[in-house]
């Protein structure tokens, strides 16, 4: 991990302040199907979300923060997307071996999260199924929050293993030919990356100004007959990194320069603004059901007048 922890600092402070004022609002939660948020107590900032209709409990990793002065200066987050999965819902069973002993032990508790006594033996690399960047202006005009998943994230077999998984005391043995992951990643990734998109909208009380799809070939971890794990490009699997923009074009020389309006690039799509607007009478946007990438609330939400249910302004009842 590579922090500056006063950049650090920011964006644990930038995602308290947004999640606590969404707690202030019951209407707003109930909007967004949020049941229920967490700070999680560790030296590492990051937060659990407990989504309506969701495959299991979301974990929100700050894993970098640091600043970047090429044209202006800009603070980069880099988070990891974590999903802890119910062992009752379908997506279970695509989760590893590994994955799924861990939810059933003693690992985690009730609420379907690590147990905080065994949080830091659980090796960071497990139940990942995406990441996000955001990244701010200094100076306030802009802010840009990406989402990047696979649409399927697979890890197969081509040759015969016995793995040992010492930390659960148990071994599995895989034929050539086996699948030991296979998660519709995008799919559920996005279920958080829009509440947090939905969030910011209300926090800063903006709507997007563009809206920006980048797909490339995917890759599949294959077990390979050569007793190694190998990453291998897949021309069925396909990387999606989806950039939501909150405020002006970033400039000249920044690494935003996606959202400059340059020639056409192949395999980018801006979704927003396009061509083909929604129907909706007072907004200039895509709905929700049009788009699988878009969400009609990130323009509604900012316009909406929540009623606060803190009886005092300290929030105290």
């Amino acid at each position: 991990m590579v922090f500056d922890i006063d950049i650090q600092s920011v964006f644990r402070n930038k995602i308290d302040s947004l999640l606590t004022t969404a707690s202030w609002t019951e209407e707003l939660k109930q909007l967004l199907g949020i049941t229920g948020v967490s700070p999680v107590w560790d030296d590492v900032p990051a937060w659990y979300f407990w989504i309506d209709g969701a495959p299991g409990v979301y974990a929100l990793v700050l894993e970098e923060a640091f600043e970047k002065t090429e044209n202006a200066s800009t603070l980069h987050g880099l988070f990891s997307l974590k999903c802890y999965p119910f062992s009752g819902r379908e997506e279970f069973a695509g989760f590893s071996f590994v994955e799924r002993e861990l939810v059933t032990s003693k690992f985690f508790d009730a609420t379907n999260t690590p147990q905080f006594e065994h949080r830091a033996s659980i090796p960071s690399s497990l139940f990942v199924i995406g990441a996000v960047e955001c990244v701010l202006d200094r100076e306030n005009r802009w802010s840009l929050f990406t989402l990047e998943s696979q649409d399927l994230m697979r890890a197969r077999y081509e040759a015969e293993i016995l793995e040992d998984y010492p930390l659960i005391d148990l071994s599995r043995f895989y034929c050539s030919g086996d699948v030991g992951r296979s998660i519709q990643a995008w799919d559920v990734s996005y279920l958080l990356f829009d509440r947090i998109v939905s969030l910011w909208a209300h926090f800063g009380k903006k709507s997007p100004s563009k809206v920006v799809l980048e797909r490339s070939f995917g890759f599949e971890h294959v077990y390979t007959d050569s007793g190694e794990w190998s990453c291998q490009e897949s021309p069925d699997r396909e990387i999606r990194s989806l950039s939501v923009l909150f405020g002006e074009s970033p400039g000249q020389g920044t690494s935003e320069a996606i959202f400059r309006n340059d020639p056409p690039t192949p395999g980018v799509t801006v979704l927003y603004p396009s061509e083909s607007q929604c129907s909706c009478p007072t907004h200039d946007h895509q709905p929700s059901g049009v788009s699988p990438y878009m969400n009609c609330l990130w323009w509604t939400i900012p316009e909406s007048n929540f009623t606060s249910e803190l009886s005092s302004p300290c929030g105290c009842s």
